[in-house]
Order: C-alpha cells, then sequence, then structure tokens
C-alpha cells in the first residue's frame, strides 16, 4: 500500500512539472491556484526522494538522506510535525557553545565559571540559565531534548491556564480563582491532583491539538511548496541568495544586497505560528 501511494506521488510530481492532469488526490486545491508548478529542478529533487523512499523498505534507512527524503518519509509514515520530528531540526548558530567553550572555559573541563568569564556579570548570569553558578553546553540547549526546555514549557502552559487577563502575570485573584476551581468544593488539593496540575505533559484543551489532514494532504503540501522547500538552505556562515521583494503596497522593492555591508538584516522564511 505503501509503495502504491508514492507511486501515485511520483504521478503528482510528473503532472506539476509537466503538464499532465492532476490524478484524483483531492477534490479542490489545497494551495492557492496562483501557486506556480514546481520547477525542473524541484521535480527532479522530489523525483529523487520517491525512488529512495521506495527502496528504504529494503535498505532500512542506510541511504543518504536528502531534505525531500526526510521531509517525504516524514509525511508518508503520519510523524506528527514537531521540532526533532522529520526535518524539524534544531536551530544553528555561529555563536554555539562550542564558540563559547573555546574562549571562556580556560582549563577545559565543560565548565565556564564566574572566574573565567571575562565578561560582563550581566551577560554571565543571562548565559547561566539554571542559575547554578556555572555555564554549560545543557544552559545554551535550546532544543526538545533540554529538560529546561521541557520545564519551561510546560511551565508557560500552566501560567496561561491561571492567568485569565493574558497579561503575562499571575495575580493573587487569578491564584486563589484558579485554586478554587482545581479544588472545589473540597477547599483543599492532594499530592496526586498537584501532580496533575504541575506536571502536565499533555497539551491544553482545544490547543496544540491540530485537525487531522490526511497524507495526501499533506504530500500535496509538500509537492506545491506550501509545508517547505526540497532546497537546502543556507548554513551558518554562507550567504543567504539575494532576492528582491516589493512592499504589501507594491510601491517599493526591497533587495537583499543593498544592505550588506550596511545594517543587520533578519530574514524569516517560513512561520507556523
Amino acid at each position: 500500500m505503501r509503495s502504491l501511494g508514492l507511486i501515485s506521488i511520483a504521478l503528482l510530481v510528473l503532472s506539476a512539472g509537466q503538464g499532465w492532469p492532476d490524478p484524483p488526490m483531492t477534490s479542490k486545491p489545497v494551495t492557492s491556484k496562483d501557486v506556480p508548478p514546481p520547477g525542473p529542478a524541484q521535480t527532479r529533487l522530489w523525483g529523487e526522494a520517491i525512488f529512495r523512499a521506495l527502496m528504504l523498505r529494503s535498505w532500512d534507512d542506510q541511504l543518504p538522506s536528502s531534505d525531500a527524503l526526510r521531509m517525504l518519509v516524514a509525511v508518508q509514515r503520519g510523524d506528527k510535525l514537531s521540532p526533532g520530528v522529520g526535518w524539524y531540526d534544531p536551530s544553528q548558530c555561529r555563536h554555539d557553545w562550542a564558540w563559547l567553550a573555546a574562549r571562556y572555559d580556560a582549563n577545559g573541563d565543560g565548565r565556564i565559571t564566574r572566574k573565567e568569564f571575562t565578561g560582563d556579570a550581566e551577560w554571565f548570569k543571562r548565559l547561566d540559565r539554571d542559575g547554578n553558578g556555572v555555564i554549560t553546553a545543557d544552559d545554551l540547549d535550546w532544543s526538545q531534548r533540554s529538560e529546561w526546555v521541557r520545564r519551561d514549557e510546560r511551565s508557560l502552559r500552566l501560567l496561561r491556564a491561571i492567568d485569565t487577563n493574558g497579561n503575562g502575570r499571575v495575580s493573587e485573584e487569578e491564584w486563589l480563582a484558579f485554586f478554587r476551581k482545581m479544588a472545589g468544593e473540597k477547599g483543599a488539593l492532594t499530592a496526586e491532583e498537584f501532580r496533575e496540575i504541575f506536571a502536565i505533559d499533555r497539551p491544553e484543551p482545544g490547543k496544540g491539538m491540530a485537525k487531522k489532514v490526511s497524507k495526501e494532504v499533506w504530500t500535496r503540501c509538500l509537492m506545491e511548496g506550501d509545508l517547505g522547500s526540497p532546497f537546502k538552505g543556507p548554513r551558518v556562515g554562507e550567504r543567504a541568495p539575494d532576492f528582491t521583494l516589493p512592499t504589501p503596497d507594491g510601491k517599493k522593492e526591497y533587495t537583499l544586497s543593498d544592505f550588506r555591508g550596511k545594517k543587520p538584516v533578519a530574514l524569516v522564511f517560513g512561520s507556523f505560528t
């Protein structure tokens, strides 16, 4: 069944790139009708990914993994698209732990003390995320592997549940209202109930629970470029490709290279927020 699905995808790629009729995968376009069809380079990448995906069952996961292959396999397996899953890799930065340790970890023990850190005290405090008096690689880990990140997510979830006016703070009134809601007529909470409240790992009701979408729809979104790109983006230290974009009102245009060497530019290529 999986092979038949991939063959259908191959037909979809060819139809998008060569003008063949669309196969009956969806009753109407998933994305805008104005979306241009994939060009030859994109069609070639998806074709290679489909060919490799068909061989994965025989070769396990020993084949070289391209971004296009990882995207296709994640969708076909029905993986939940989230940080660390599929092609959602952790972010990269030039000033990571290796960069910091090379400059301040004088004795090479994997820990930077306040004495070793020659920078400003305020910066040391910020970098020492867990506040234990030393900076380690864990303090700079923002991936889902970090226990601090997972605790922070749970804390923010609890804060949103209590902070009824959404100002980012919990007042005495909001705290008492939350307690009354949780305790009910009992007027007290047990240890088990505290664990349920403060150590929850499940999403809030109605939040973080995306509507189930079929694999065919996700695959169509991939092919139309609405769920990512099969092309590798620039890596840390590489120059971003030049481009020109109009302003929302269409009255002006901005070219990336016009800012090079003049001012910092933040580029956001996509957002799922």
